[in-house]
């Protein structure tokens, strides 16, 4: 079984390096563009053979999730399914702070601290290990599923398949549309 994971299109609080967590926001035109393109790289992989066909895709309920999920979804002539556990983490009141901030850096490497009035990362982690844990159990006949979610939650899958160092896990960022690939 493959496991495909592709960050959402860029968005305004990207493009300012904002916090965004559970701030539900829409794609911007670049966002909208990087999203086409990375369905167009999706497509042009499977008809090459360099990736299999993708079975399912299940996407984050936030919007930009959303958009990006329906984009490719329609390159592949498929419907995606939401997952409420694909949603980025809660960072609480430091949603929309820079993610240059001190006080959210000092959070984000320590896994078990929650930031006020949001989540820790591991909270995020069981979500997503459980979630992960069930779809290879549920749909163990299918050969490759797709996750369309976010950067935080990207950091997890990956853990999920291989050893992150402390730091390695802290300096991790999934780009924009960026296509992530892993094989049971």
């Amino acid at each position: 079984m493959i496991f495909s994971c592709i960050r959402h299109g860029r968005t305004e609080m990207n493009a300012q390096d904002l916090v965004c967590g559970v701030t539900d926001i829409p794609l911007v035109e670049l966002g909208i563009q990087q999203a086409k393109n990375a369905s167009e790289d999706i497509y042009k992989k499977i008809q090459n053979g360099e990736l299999p066909k993708i079975d399912l895709i299940f996407s984050s309920p936030l919007l930009r999730a959303q958009q990006t999920a329906q984009i490719i979804a329609e390159k592949l002539n498929l419907t995606y399914q939401i997952e409420e556990r694909l949603t980025e983490q809660n960072y609480g009141k430091m949603e929309g702070c820079s993610r240059f901030d001190e006080k959210y850096l000092a959070i984000r490497s320590q896994f078990a601290v929650k930031y006020p009035e949001g989540e820790s990362m591991l909270d995020v982690a069981q979500r997503v290990y459980n979630f992960i844990d069930e779809v290879k159990k549920k749909y163990s006949k299918f050969n490759h599923i797709l996750f369309v979610c976010h950067g935080g939650t990207i950091r997890l899958i990956n853990t999920y398949f291989k050893d992150f160092s402390n730091q390695e896990f802290a300096d991790f960022r999934a780009e924009n549309c960026q296509i992530q690939t892993f094989e049971l």
